[in-house]
């Protein structure tokens, strides 16, 4: 939800109410040569003077001019477009808090680092190790895993908002989607071991060639998702909404493991 936000400082800016990608964000931040902050609040406030904000966190952009601080706590990121980083250890280096778009992330070292309140976006990530990273309302938006190790990530610590990612080639053993919207999100020849999708809202996602041994799957909904040549899950039909959804043999077998019965 945007503030409403008015012509201020001769810039013509955005009309009422409207609605912006972080795209359209950044693009309106370089035509004004300013600054982009985040907001360290999940709370909606009024913004003016030229402000632009989401109901919770992301971005702000700001016109030349004093801030309105009695309506918002600004705080300044860097900002990073189309680069590449390369064996890049940031469990070791602080690196601060920043927006990345465009950017690819090759072999880099996330594991228990802190990457609270980064802002991922269009971003691709190959190679990498995010085990037990913390992540409080970072943001990864149309974000890409490619053969990334990700073991015991709280993906629900993230920011929900705009979360949009796909896995591929990648091991998120012991990782949580509690309650996380991953509508048509791709898990592709990844291993799922004991992952947690309770509550998660899996509509119209896609578990091709995928091993989800010991996965939890309790009042999640999976209607029209397509589980594709994986296998080792069991889903109970009767606290999971699967209408329309597509399984496959063996692992469609899953569907029937609480009646403890063979199949011959």
């Amino acid at each position: 939800m945007l503030c409403p936000i008015r012509e201020t400082y001769g810039f013509n800016l955005i009309p009422k109410a409207a609605v912006f990608s972080f795209s359209a964000v950044f693009q309106l931040n370089r035509q004004l040569n300013n600054l982009i902050f985040t907001f360290s609040t999940q709370r909606a406030y009024h913004f003016c003077h030229g402000h632009l904000g989401l109901e919770q966190g992301g971005f702000g952009v700001i016109c030349p001019g004093r801030p309105c601080s009695r309506y918002v706590r600004l705080e300044k990121i860097m900002y990073f477009e189309e680069e590449t980083f390369e064996q890049v250890d940031f469990s070791k280096n602080r690196h601060k808090k920043g927006a990345y778009e465009d950017c690819i992330f090759l072999n880099c070292d996330f594991s228990t680092s802190d990457i609270s309140e980064f802002n991922f976006i269009d971003c691709e990530f190959n190679g990498c190790n995010f085990s037990m990273a913390k992540m409080n309302q970072t943001i990864f938006n149309n974000g890409k895993f490619m053969d990334c190790k990700m073991l015991g990530m709280a993906f629900e610590s993230c920011d929900d908002l705009l979360l949009s990612i796909s896995f591929y080639n990648c091991i998120l053993n012991h990782s949580s989607f509690d309650g996380v919207n991953l509508k048509n999100t791709t898990f592709e020849n990844s291993k799922l071991h004991d992952v947690d999708f309770t509550n998660a809202d899996l509509y119209k996602s896609v578990f091709n060639n995928c091993d989800l041994h010991n996965a939890t799957f309790i009042n999640a909904n999976l209607q029209e998702s397509i589980f594709k040549a994986s296998y080792n899950y069991v889903i109970d039909p009767d606290v999971n909404r699967i209408r329309k959804a597509s399984f496959d043999l063996p692992g469609a077998l899953g569907l029937l493991a609480k009646y403890d019965i063979k199949i011959i």
